[in-house]
């Protein structure tokens, strides 16, 4: 976000965007060929921070760090114990 923490951000389409101030949103990334982002997190590792964005067009977890480069080594994990969702 131009060198700024964002304040929001948000994915639809592939595209992750976010706002820090002013009167427009910056899009950070656009794998719009490739994903259809449905929902972010944010998760730390020490002094590290990760974005951790649902792609569900190919069903994964895409893993970015704070300069929008893909990471590999983050993957998420779903546990087993965590309580299945019922609709």
């Amino acid at each position: 976000m131009a060198g700024l923490p964002g304040l929001f951000l948000w994915g639809e389409d592939g595209i992750i965007s976010g706002w820090n101030g002013g009167s427009v949103a910056i899009q950070a990334k656009d794998n719009s060929a490739s994903a259809n982002y449905k929902g972010l997190a944010i998760a730390a590792d020490g002094t590290d921070s990760f974005i951790y964005a649902a792609n569900f067009k190919t069903g994964r977890i895409d893993v970015y760090d704070t300069a929008w480069n893909k990471i590999f080594n983050k993957p998420f994990r779903d546990f087993l114990f965590l309580p299945a969702m019922h609709h």
